[in-house]
């Protein structure tokens, strides 16, 4: 597993913060952590979350 540390802001009201996600061999690392926002954040803030790799690398 590759971890990869990203950058995301859910909503103005929300602070911006940091987290490192363990990506897994076999899964795009954007479609994995799409996926993964999807399924921790509300329905009101995962279409309008905001995020990126912190190391800038897609």
């Amino acid at each position: 597993m590759e971890k990869r540390t990203i950058w995301v802001k859910s909503s103005c009201f929300a602070p911006e913060f940091e987290m490192i996600v363990p990506i897994p061999t076999d899964r795009d690392d954007e479609e994995y952590i799409d996926e993964l926002l999807d399924g921790i954040l509300s329905t009101e803030f995962r279409y309008n979350v905001e995020w990126d790799f912190v190391d800038g690398l897609s």
